[in-house]
């Protein structure tokens, strides 16, 4: 079993820290200031982060899953009332064309491939500028 070097009580910059000492990290400060910045989701879909929702899916309730759902709708909501765009990237699989070494997970027409119930409402929000 693997253990996590962040605690979920830490703040932002003690877990940047955190991670800075277990990989080859280095951190920098940029500028963002008049240029075209957006939010990129990976995958948060119901095959890997909804409980039960697939064979890489958490069996039982997870709370670093939790987290990071809420963490993915909370950022999203800011990013979108600032006028951000946002893509979301949704794996997305033919059925019954293998993946190795994995099982099979989020093929097309099982419900898998959805965004999680969470962020559902990102289906219908408008599109940003």
């Amino acid at each position: 079993m693997t253990e996590s070097i962040i605690s979920p009580a830490i703040g932002p910059a003690a877990a940047l820290e955190a991670v800075a000492a277990a990989l080859p990290v280095r951190s920098a400060v940029v500028s963002l200031a008049g240029k075209r910045v957006g939010k990129l989701d990976v995958d948060p879909v119901n095959g890997f982060a909804a409980i039960g929702g697939g064979n890489l899916a958490p069996p039982v309730a997870n709370a670093q899953v939790t987290r990071m759902i809420a963490e993915i709708n909370r950022t999203n909501r800011l990013f979108l009332s600032a006028g951000y765009p946002i893509a979301v990237f949704l794996d997305t699989h033919e059925p019954g064309k293998p993946e190795y070494p994995y099982p099979p997970h989020c093929e097309a027409g099982t419900g898998e491939e959805n965004l999680v119930e969470e962020l559902s409402w990102l289906d219908g929000a408008p599109a940003s500028r």
